[in-house]
């Protein structure tokens, strides 16, 4: 073990041949940018290289045969983007690395998530299954791209189970988007303050959708069409909802929803339930002809509605709200 080790000569990128390459607690300080010459490596260990700082270069993309990097306890705050051409790339520690972005999209063979560093701020990956309890580890991510192409083929078999997702209070995160998770049926985002940007899209069996203190200025629903449960809590800068095309749609809640202004509705036939409170501003649910309506409650949710449009909900058997006063149109 060679501690005083502190330079890899860029000569090595000549060792064509060369498949394992240990500097487990040696002094370097950074990877020649020759290592990307090592087309047959498929081990590479750095761990506890503490003086190992800044980015690994690069053409750590160009090792097609690369299977396993160990990065535990090194100081390096970022991997390259180019880390997504490791096609096959399977095991990857990042114990003990306390601030890192890491890019992973693209590494197809790689079947599970290392065990993160709790400091992680960006995650981008493709990934065949995903150990998705890992993600609770992550304290203060900022954007979180998932891409699952098979997610836990196993437990799709079993139909008793039913496949949930909760992300709460992460403050810094600003970008969610779930890729390839198909089989997700429950889906909670919660205390997320600063998220800007959700992309649901493919999210085809997701069943129940809850949305609490978040500061999204709209939200994507479109393709979500086994979306039964719909709840909105305290989501005080969407202006207006558009669930239209959510045939299986059952239940809807909106509350201390404070800029919400108008609710868009088509094509609703399975909802039976409508909860509105303390949405202030709330002025119009227009276009919401549900045949199957049973119920619409709002205790505080409704006072200054103009506009309320239920144009063929002939089951309709409760209207329940203290007052209507500004109803113009019903």
């Amino acid at each position: 073990m060679c501690r005083s080790l502190r330079e890899i000569p860029s000569s090595i990128g000549d060792l064509q041949n060369l498949q394992n390459l240990n500097l487990q607690y040696t002094a370097i300080e950074k990877l020649p940018n020759a290592i990307g010459g090592l087309k047959n490596l498929q081990f590479l260990n750095l761990i506890q290289c503490s003086s190992l700082k800044g980015a690994i270069p690069s053409e750590i993309g160009d090792l097609p045969s690369l299977k396993t990097i160990y990065l535990s306890h090194s100081s390096i705050s970022k991997l390259p983007e180019s880390l997504r051409n490791l096609s096959s790339l399977r095991s990857l520690e990042l114990s003990g690395c306390k601030q890192l972005c890491l890019y992973l999209m693209g590494c197809k063979e790689l079947w599970s998530l290392p065990e993160l560093p709790s400091g992680l701020t960006y995650l981008f990956i493709t990934c065949q299954r995903l150990g998705l309890p890992q993600l609770l580890r992550l304290t203060h991510p900022e954007t979180l791209y998932l891409d699952v192409r098979y997610l836990l083929e196993d437990i799709r078999k079993l139909s008793s189970i039913t496949l949930k997702l909760c992300f709460e209070e992460w403050d810094k995160l600003t970008s969610l988007s779930l890729h390839g998770l198909t089989h997700l049926e429950e889906l909670s985002i919660k205390k997320c303050s600063s998220i800007k940007r959700l992309d649901l899209s493919g999210l085809i069996h997701l069943k129940r959708l809850c949305i609490e203190h978040c500061k999204l200025t709209s939200l994507p629903l479109h393709g979500l069409t086994h979306l039964e449960e719909l709840s909105i809590k305290k989501c005080s800068s969407i202006k207006r909802l558009d669930v239209l095309g959510l045939i299986h749609l059952k239940r809807l809640r909106i509350e201390h929803c404070d800029s919400l202004v108008e609710i868009m509705g088509h094509n609703l036939k399975s909802l039976k339930v409508i909860f509105l409170d303390e949405c202030k501003r709330l002025k119009k649910l227009s276009d919401f002809n549900c045949g199957n309506l049973v119920e619409i409650q709002a205790p505080d949710g409704a006072k200054f509605l103009e506009e309320l449009d239920l144009t063929g909900s002939e089951r309709l058997q409760s209207l329940v709200d203290r007052d209507y006063k500004k109803l113009t149109q019903l």
